[in-house]
């Protein structure tokens, strides 16, 4: 069940990415380094990059030492 959570909420997440950007005039796009040909690249590196964050397993030991017992 938190998996098909997980998956709608990324989901949501990469369409808002993708009707913001589309928003933008191409002059905007173009002030930010991008075109709209990549808008949907973007969006879905956005929420490769979101899944890695919010992922404990991956971070939960970050930053912090192994003490041999």
């Amino acid at each position: 069940m938190l998996s098909i959570l997980k998956s709608l909420f990324r989901q949501s997440a990469r369409q808002t990415t993708i009707n913001e950007l589309s928003k933008l005039s191409d002059h905007e796009l173009r002030d930010i380094g991008i075109c709209r040909g990549e808008i949907q690249s973007i969006a879905l590196e956005a929420d490769a990059k979101r899944a890695d964050l919010y992922e404990p397993s991956k971070h939960y030991m970050r930053g912090r030492r192994h003490v041999n017992a």
